[in-house]
């Protein structure tokens, strides 16, 4: 039987359709590039992916002259998040939704990670961008206080009972300036 019979020559058929389809799902690459002034080296940028109700670690990276990246492989629109470790960050997460292929930058000048500027193709991204846009005042006020509120709670780990319940009125009062 040669390879042009009819049963090889379907069977050829079928291997380079399987082989069009896998190739068709394959992953690409998308990179992520952060340039943040104000940023001292040694920050520590988390990646995470959303999974559903759970951000799960993909990738860390040191800020170094305020700069950080990340890079990797997908297949389809998938949303992740960039947060910071550190005093003066706020306990919330900057959006980013991927697709197969993306470069997106972000830039910015502080450590308020939700308003920071993401430069992306992703249609979804641009629409976020101009919701963040829209409500940047509003948003910053919210990062600041939750910023001040997180050192707040890692205090009540090692509190005594008198000293809980002074720092649970400051969380209050944070909270109280946080009904914008």
């Amino acid at each position: 039987m040669t390879l042009f019979s009819k049963h090889g020559l379907h069977s050829f058929a079928f291997f380079l359709i399987g082989l069009l389809c896998f190739k068709a799902n394959a992953q690409k690459p998308f990179e992520v590039h952060g340039k943040i002034a104000n940023l001292p080296d040694g920050t520590v940028i988390t990646f995470m992916k959303n999974e559903g109700n759970l951000l799960t670690t993909v990738a860390n990276d040191t800020v170094k002259a305020g700069a950080f990246k990340f890079s990797g492989t997908i297949d389809e629109l998938t949303e992740y998040g960039i947060t910071g470790n550190g005093d003066g960050f706020p306990s919330t997460w900057l959006e980013l939704y991927l697709k197969p292929g993306s470069k997106v930058s972000i830039t910015g000048s502080d450590k308020l990670l939700r308003t920071w500027k993401v430069n992306s193709n992703v249609a979804e991204q641009q629409d976020l961008a101009q919701f963040t846009a829209a409500s940047e005042k509003q948003t910053n006020q919210l990062q600041a206080l939750t910023a001040q509120e997180y050192p707040l709670f890692e205090q009540l780990q090692t509190a005594s009972k008198e000293q809980r319940s002074l720092i649970k009125r400051s969380i209050d009062s944070l909270r109280c300036n946080c009904d914008i």
